[in-house]
């Protein structure tokens, strides 16, 4: 069995998190870690042009995000919080700095081994990248991270996972994590390990778990770090049993889950992470 695991990006938390499913998963799979690196060759680049990517890169980002909101009838609710959300900037930007902060001293100590990995490659989007092997050796997929995998990217796979950082069905999509501690519904703090379909955040739940009934919500970035580390030592748990009962996805063109809430990015008001800094700033 040949297993691709893919990290969204270099963060400590997710080449640890690539470690421990490494380490825990069955010997005799051959695995490959894909890690999406944006602009690999942005470096190299004039400056003229990396400015050119930046704002290119900036207006598809504005465009996703009202072409969502036009399909939701939702035009004047994402105006008012991507105004809010470049006003207020500064915030956003402090709240993702404590929260890079928390997750990177949660797991700054732990031992990384990625000797188990065959190969380790950079790569842009899982989409435009070939992940199918000439040996045509079955192959899974392990997303611990990154962009919406495409149908016909799921169709390379016998069997494909994601880790999603949200308690599903009531809350896929973005900020799923942020979404529930600003509302205060704690309950609905967790994350949800699923088979992947050519639906967004679709799928056969294989795993859930959600943070104890005491946790401290106020400190930024520690629901995350929470609960990274148990789906970090939970998805080889589930990755073994899908190998030992040879567990072939048949989900890839339905929809699964019911009652499913999708959060977009355009939905969440930018004004929410100046409460939850404060909220953070008290208890600290």
């Amino acid at each position: 069995m040949r297993i691709i695991v893919h990290i969204p990006s270099e963060a400590h938390h997710y080449i640890a998190g690539a470690s421990m499913v490494a380490s825990n998963t069955w010997a005799d799979c051959a695995m490959e870690l894909l890690i999406q690196k944006k602009d690999i060759k942005a470096e190299r680049r004039p400056l003229f042009l990396r400015a050119l990517s930046k704002f290119k890169s900036f207006y598809r980002s504005e465009a996703r995000h009202f072409r969502l909101a036009n399909r939701n009838h939702e035009f004047f609710l994402a105006l008012k919080n991507r105004l809010l959300f470049h006003i207020f900037f500064n915030d956003v930007r402090i709240y993702e700095e404590i929260k890079r902060k928390r997750l990177t001293y949660e797991f700054f100590s732990d031992n990384v081994d990625l000797s188990r990995y065959t190969s380790i490659k950079l790569i842009g989007n899982i989409n435009e990248v070939s992940t199918s092997g000439s040996d045509k050796i079955p192959c899974g997929l392990i997303m611990l991270g990154g962009p919406y995998v495409k149908k016909q990217t799921l169709e390379n796979f016998q069997w494909a996972i994601n880790l999603h950082l949200g308690a599903l069905p009531e809350y896929g999509g973005s900020r799923t994590i942020e979404w529930p501690i600003a509302m205060k519904n704690y309950r609905d703090v967790g994350f949800t390990i699923h088979a992947m379909t050519k639906y967004l955040d679709d799928g056969l739940i294989l795993a859930q778990e959600k943070c104890p009934p005491d946790f401290n919500f106020d400190v930024i970035g520690l629901a995350h770090a929470y609960l990274f580390r148990r789906a970090f030592n939970i998805i080889p748990v589930v990755v073994n049993k899908l190998i030992k009962d040879s567990f072939i996805s048949d989900y890839a063109q339905t929809s699964i889950l019911k009652n499913k809430k999708i959060y977009y990015g355009y939905q969440f008001n930018p004004l929410l992470y100046r409460e939850l800094i404060r909220n953070h700033k008290r208890v600290s």
